[in-house]
């Protein structure tokens, strides 16, 4: 099949999302497969030049390139943010560039894309949501896709749901994010030591929570890895460690050689869908887990995995439980392998493959 994905984020960055995996796979598989990420306003680049050093302007001002996986990767460029005004033209050029009505699929995790495949007729289009909005031009945006997708595949029950309550006749199913195993798996003979984080830290980051944490057991270091992109407490315990964003290819040796992962998740409602892709990539690199419960952690049934509530002794008693709980969680990663994304991959296609053929 040609697979066109949609997403939210580019291929060169430090994080690496849902969307890349999928694709990678996809044309691993043997699919023809293009992934478009948010277009870049160009005024952006003028206003602040030292964007110009950023990958995402980088790989925006090459144009479109290879990856090794086969996976073509394009940045579009645009007068305005695509948050502020979708620039109609892109359908336009990506179909002189690319002739993308020609697609069997395309998959969209972007809502904001939403003007990309209205009225297209030919390829079979999957809406692929990630969060929960429940206002302003993301949720307008979310509305827009479930009235035009022929199927739902989302990363959450909650997602789900959420979504399914604008369009319930739409074919739909839950592929959770994923994890590449082989990349993470081992290190069991690794010596391993304190608290983990990886991933951006933003509103949906807790600071209060790691600070609990940080206090209650002070001879335990906490590493916070990725980049900042929220206010730093003045009174962070002295055992938090902030490194700053990595590459993605230094994460596993960074995750093997701790003992306990976190998910200290805020308040924000984002986050009561959240699928997180470090959930599998801690279990699979041998750690146990702590982090805030929701509704979609706690449905999951993976081992050495304990949640804390609102209160100050259950976040106490997660740490606690986790870091007494033995040396590496080698049950985790014999759960987490199940959830390679290969396996998701096939998944994927499997399902919009009957869509598209009418099963």
């Amino acid at each position: 099949m040609k697979i066109l994905f949609l997403s939210h984020s580019h291929f060169d960055g430090v994080l690496k999302v849902g969307s890349h995996h999928l694709s990678e796979n996809a044309s691993q598989l043997g699919h023809q497969t293009l992934h478009v990420s948010t277009p870049l306003a160009l005024p952006s680049l003028i206003v602040r030049p030292k964007s110009l050093k950023t990958s995402r302007a980088k790989c925006a001002l090459r144009g479109p390139q290879t990856a090794d996986s086969g996976v073509v990767n394009v940045v579009p460029l645009s007068l305005f943010p695509a948050s502020v005004r979708f620039p109609h033209r892109l359908r336009r050029t990506l179909e002189d560039r690319f002739q993308i009505s020609t697609y069997d699929l395309i998959l969209v995790d972007q809502p904001l894309f939403y003007p990309i495949v209205q009225d297209l007729t030919g390829p079979t289009v999957v809406f692929r949501p990630t969060d929960v909005h429940v206002s302003g031009r993301i949720a307008h945006a979310d509305d827009e896709m479930m009235n035009c997708a022929d199927a739902l595949v989302a990363t959450s029950d909650f997602v789900l749901k959420h979504n399914l309550s604008k369009n319930p006749n739409v074919p739909s199913m839950v592929i959770e994010n994923g994890v590449e195993f082989d990349r993470f798996a081992g290190g069991q003979d690794r010596t391993r030591t304190g608290f983990i984080y990886v991933g951006a830290i933003d509103y949906r980051f807790d600071w209060d929570t790691v600070s609990v944490l940080a206090r209650h057991r002070p001879d335990v270091p906490v590493l916070l890895v990725g980049p900042v992109r929220s206010d730093i407490p003045p009174d962070l315990p002295g055992n938090v460690e902030l490194r700053g964003p990595v590459s993605y290819d230094k994460v596993p040796e960074l995750l093997q050689s701790a003992r306990v992962g976190l998910l200290p998740f805020s308040g924000a409602h984002i986050n009561a869908g959240r699928s997180p892709m470090k959930f599998y990539e801690y279990l699979a690199s041998g750690l146990y887990v702590v982090g805030t419960h929701t509704d979609e952690l706690g449905r999951r049934e993976a081992p050495g995995v304990y949640l804390w509530g609102d209160s100050i002794d259950s976040i106490e008693r997660a740490a606690s439980d986790a870091l007494s709980a033995g040396a590496y969680n080698e049950a985790g990663i014999d759960y987490a392998q199940q959830y390679d994304w290969k396996f998701r991959t096939e998944s994927l296609i499997r399902f919009c493959s009957e869509i598209r053929n009418g099963s």
